[in-house]
């Protein structure tokens, strides 16, 4: 009986001209669905300050990330990933507001006008803390930068670009702190990436190009 009333509501709704949310794409048993994509494009528009891309195009590379964002996820909860405190959350939405120049009214008009609201951007940010976390805790940790890297980046990096730039480069010196930074997030962003590939194989990914045509 109830299955039958499942299915005549169904039925009811497709007569009245309602729209299905669309899988577009599935990691295991979670499905990815266009309202979703574009509440993801709708989010990298806020911070961007920009008009959402919700074209085809642009929805399937959303999927892609949204896939990494579950994979991420489940490595958090399988970890027991503990959530950042509350006055964290508060504290990044703070810095967000005066990067912005927007006072809370201010900033809740600008979430209204992308369809958010303010414990929306609260979840979105307690995300990205448990992200960087993570990365840190994961990948960050133990690399190390050697002083040929260092040398070379300088040569091949700093003073390549001081030269097109017509302008004398900074000394070695001057220069390690920015180049150990900098070499020690690509190697991160390396092992993040490799992590997710091998990730992607551990689990059954399916992406329906229809749902982007």
């Amino acid at each position: 009986m109830r299955a039958a009333i499942a299915c005549f509501v169904l039925l009811a709704s497709l007569a009245q001209g309602e729209t299905l949310d669309r899988v577009s794409a599935r990691v295991g048993k979670d499905a990815i669905t266009d309202s979703a994509l574009r509440r993801h494009l709708r989010m990298e528009a806020f911070f961007a300050r920009a008009t959402a891309d919700l074209t085809s195009a642009s929805r399937r590379k959303a999927a892609e990330r949204l896939i990494d964002q579950i994979l991420i996820r489940r490595e958090l909860e399988l970890n027991r990933f503990a959530p950042p405190a509350a006055r964290d959350v508060e504290a990044q939405i703070g810095l967000l507001m005066k990067s912005r120049q927007e006072d809370a009214t201010a900033l809740g008009a600008s979430l209204e006008h992308y369809g958010f609201s303010l414990d929306d951007l609260r979840a979105e940010i307690l995300y990205q803390i448990m992200l960087l976390r993570f990365v840190e805790f994961r990948f960050s940790a133990g690399i190390l930068v050697a002083d040929s890297e260092i040398e070379t980046a300088y040569r091949q990096e700093v003073v390549s670009e001081a030269q097109q730039r017509n302008v004398p480069p900074p000394t070695a010196e001057d220069a390690r702190e920015s180049i150990v930074k900098l070499l020690t997030y690509r190697k991160t962003n390396a092992a993040l990436e490799q992590w997710l590939a091998q990730a992607r194989q551990q689990v059954k990914i399916q992406v329906f190009e229809e749902a982007f045509r």
